[in-house]
């Protein structure tokens, strides 16, 4: 009796350490609740700090770093700043649309409307069609902005941060 009750403590010991320890080192989640951000927020830096990385929710690369890299003459960043403006907002409002289409497309599948699912389906892979094409052409506009050096260095950064956010597990 004396073996069971000294075997059942030390495995309820474990399990207690085993949960603590599991919960102090788990990472956080992406989306984490508003008790945690007023835990490790602004208020406790230090602690905000130790726990996440210092470019956390950071956006994938700084543009004012990369045309300094790429050593970007004022009109070329001009001709880039108009573009990703133009992009961004067809980009939004194509995004959108899909977004739209997704929610009919799922409450077609509840109520089974087979004639609202053909029309779903063709402008979700329209949005992705025009969003493809947008892609190329962004990249078309980018090789001819840049010089064949700068397009050759921007594709090696981009490399490097692609491998940088698969080794952080962002992509």
């Amino acid at each position: 009796m004396k073996n069971k009750f000294l075997i059942f403590s030390f495995l309820m010991l474990a399990l207690a350490v085993g949960f603590f320890a599991g919960s102090y080192l788990s990472p956080c989640p992406k989306n984490f609740s508003n008790e945690m951000q007023s835990a490790y927020g602004p208020k406790n830096p230090e602690k905000f700090e130790k726990k996440f990385p210092k470019d956390f929710k950071k956006p994938p690369f700084n543009i004012a770093v990369m045309d300094s890299i790429l050593e970007v003459t004022p009109e070329q960043k001009a001709k880039l700043e108009t573009g990703r403006i133009k992009a961004d907002s067809l980009i939004k409002e194509i995004r959108k649309q899909k977004h739209e289409a997704e929610k009919l497309l799922g409450a077609s599948l509840e109520n089974g409307d087979a004639k609202n699912l053909e029309i779903c389906k063709a402008k979700i892979l329209e949005a992705d069609q025009k969003l493809l094409e947008l892609r190329i052409k962004g990249f078309q506009e980018l090789k001819s902005i840049f010089t064949p050096e700068q397009f050759e260095k921007w594709m090696l950064e981009t490399k490097k941060m692609k491998e940088r956010f698969k080794k952080e597990k962002r992509l």
